[in-house]
C-alpha cells in the first residue's frame, strides 16, 4: 500500500519528470528535493509503481551494509566488522527504512557511514582530497533528509575528540 508520505514522494518525483519541479536544492516538507530528483530516475524508467518508487531506498540501504563492513574492518578488525554487519543487515529498522521510500531513511545511515569512513581515511592517510570528499558527502547528504544534518555535529565531536586525545593526527 502506498499512502501518506510515500504517496507525497511519488507525486514529487512525478513533478520532477513533468518539469514542474526544477530546483533540486530546496526543501519540501522536511525533505531535500535532491531526493525527489533521484527518485524520478527509476519512476521515469520503470513507470508508476511501488517497485520504481522503493528501488532507490532499497539500493541505498543495501549499499550501507558493505560500507559498514568496510568501516568496521578498518576500525576494529574482521570479527567486529562481521558482527556489526550482521546486526545491521538483520536490524528491523534498517530493513524497514530500506524498503519504504517515504522518509529517505536509508540515506542517513548511508551518508553517515560514508562520512565516517572518509573522515577516518582523512585522519590516517592524510590528504586534502580526503577531507574534500568528506565535505562533499556531508553537503550532498543534507539534500536528502533531516537526519543527515546531524553529520555536522558528528564531525565537530570527532574533531574535538581528536584535538584533545590525538592531536598528532591533525
Amino acid at each position: 500500500i502506498m499512502e501518506n508520505d510515500e504517496g507525497t514522494v511519488g507525486v514529487q518525483a512525478l513533478q520532477v519528470i513533468e518539469g514542474q519541479r526544477l530546483n533540486m536544492f530546496e526543501n519540501y516538507g522536511g525533505y531535500g528535493t535532491l531526493y525527489f530528483f533521484l527518485q524520478a530516475l527509476p519512476v521515469g524508467m520503470l513507470g508508476r509503481s511501488i517497485l520504481a518508487l522503493r528501488l532507490v531506498t532499497a539500493l541505498a540501504g543495501t549499499l550501507t551494509i558493505p560500507l559498514a563492513a568496510w568501516l568496521g574492518w578498518r576500525l576494529f578488525g574482521y570479527r567486529t566488522a562481521l558482527a556489526g554487519t550482521l546486526l545491521l543487515a538483520a536490524s528491523h529498522l534498517h530493513v524497514h527504512f530500506s524498503l519504504v521510500s517515504p522518509t529517505a531513511g536509508s540515506f542517513d545511515p548511508l551518508f553517515t557511514t560514508a562520512l565516517a569512513l572518509l573522515l577516518y581515511d582523512a585522519l590516517t592517510r592524510r590528504g586534502l582530497h580526503r577531507w574534500a570528499a568528506a565535505g562533499v558527502v556531508m553537503g550532498v547528504g543534507r539534500h536528502f533528509y533531516g537526519g543527515a544534518r546531524a553529520m555536522v555535529v558528528i564531525v565537530i565531536a570527532l574533531l574535538g575528540g581528536v584535538l584533545v586525545f590525538r592531536r598528532g593526527l591533525l
